[in-house]
């Protein structure tokens, strides 16, 4: 998945490294469940941990917050504009904040078996959870959005739905599914990477076709520039354009 790098380039950086990358996971899932038989796949609520920077001093921690995966979004582009106007509006709810404090003084309080309990039943309301791992290699500080993560808490297959964790290390992206082992389950593991595989090569084509577009209207227009020819007539001083 080397394509993702690109991605980010032909984009000027304006999509964050998450963007790019739950934007093809939304496409993976909609090429699964369209394989299935599911003619107009709806989106999928997941839970994800959202990077709350209060200031660079206090870094960022990690807080489980719930959204709405943009899966019945068609189109490359238009699925990764959509998941950034979403991921955009979460991360101003006070819900993050509220969620991470909650989860903080519940693993304080509480035993961790009572504590986890908790998180599990929060988690009950999201069919699907994702992990993000993002850092150059894994001797250095965890990364999440770019910024050093102070808290991390490691979620366990829960038995049901889908759990899915994405590492990145040495600019190489990999991607782990868990998903429950029953056959009518619409979400087959290996379909899944193999379609996340896809769709990053699709966005990245589909970004380059457009960027070539691009240019060559830009050069078309600069070019017509060039060749206007100006006659200025020396009785009223006007000047007219071939």
């Amino acid at each position: 998945m080397n394509q993702i790098p690109a991605i980010l380039y032909m984009t000027y950086f304006l999509f964050l490294v998450c963007d790019v990358i739950l934007s093809c996971l939304a496409g993976s899932l909609r090429s699964c469940l369209k394989h299935q038989g599911v003619v107009f796949p709806e989106d999928v609520t997941v839970y994800y941990p959202m990077n709350l920077e209060s200031s660079s001093t206090l870094r960022c921690f990690t807080s489980f917050n719930i959204f709405s995966l943009p899966v019945g979004t068609e189109g490359a582009i238009p699925r990764l504009w959509e998941l950034r106007l979403r991921r955009s509006n979460v991360s101003s709810f006070v819900e993050a904040i509220t969620s991470s404090t909650i989860m903080q003084l519940a693993f304080l309080i509480l035993p961790a078996s009572a504590a986890t309990r908790l998180l599990e039943y929060v988690m009950n309301r999201a069919s699907c959870s994702i992990n993000c791992i993002l850092g150059h290699n894994l001797d250095q500080d965890l990364l999440l959005d770019g910024s050093p993560v102070e808290k991390f808490i490691p979620l366990e297959d829960r038995g049901y739905g889908l759990s899915i964790t994405i590492i990145e290390s040495k600019d190489s992206f990999q991607l782990a599914v868990l998903a429950p082992s029953s056959q009518d389950y619409a979400i087959k593991p290996a379909q899944l990477c193999v379609e996340f595989a896809r769709h990053t090569r699709v966005l990245s084509a589909r970004l380059t076709e457009r960027a070539r577009v691009v240019r060559a209207r830009g050069q078309k227009i600069l070019n017509s520039r060039r060749n206007s020819v100006f006659i200025v007539e020396e009785n009223d001083g006007c000047a007219n354009e071939l």
